[in-house]
C-alpha cells in the first residue's frame, strides 16, 4: 500500500484474500486507488490483511480474517475497507 500526500491510498500486489480493498480478489501490478477513502493518516499491511486509520480516528480493515484478525467479531474475509465499530 502507498499513502499519498493528499491522504489517498493506492494498493497493488497479491490480492487472493481481498487485501487490496478494491472489491475483488484480482492481483494488481500497478498502484490502484481505493475509492471513497479520504483523509487517511496511517496505513499498515500484513501478508494478507490491511488496516487504515483516518484523520478523524476511524479504523478500516480488509483482507484475510480467518482468525478474526480484522477485529470484526467474525471470521469472514473482506475485500472492501470495513470500519471497525468498537474498540475495547
Amino acid at each position: 500500500m502507498a499513502l499519498s500526500n493528499t491522504g489517498q491510498i493506492y494498493t497493488f500486489g497479491n490480492n487472493y484474500k481481498g487485501q487490496l480493498g478494491l472489491g475483488d480478489e484480482i492481483d494488481k501490478n500497478v498502484p490502484t486507488l481505493i475509492p471513497n477513502l479520504e483523509d487517511v493518516v496511517q496505513i499498515s499491511a500484513g501478508e494478507s490483511h490491511s488496516l487504515i486509520l483516518s484523520n478523524n480516528g476511524q479504523i478500516y480493515v480488509f483482507g484475510n480474517n480467518d482468525h478474526g484478525q480484522l477485529g470484526l467479531k467474525d471470521n469472514d474475509n473482506r475485500n472492501v475497507p470495513t470500519e471497525v465499530m468498537s474498540i475495547y
